[in-house]
């Protein structure tokens, strides 16, 4: 999580670069999910 130093767009807050590890069960989707999806 984070992103490399020296990364083109990179914010400050996105420092340090870490592992993390997912430990609850989470749904993911094929394609993006829209603002108006989000809300319905």
């Amino acid at each position: 999580m984070g992103s490399p130093q020296g990364e083109a767009c990179r914010r400050d807050d996105e420092d340090p670069l870490h592992s993390v590890t997912i430990t609850r069960p989470f749904y993911m989707q094929q394609t993006e999910v829209t603002q108006g999806d989000w809300h319905r």
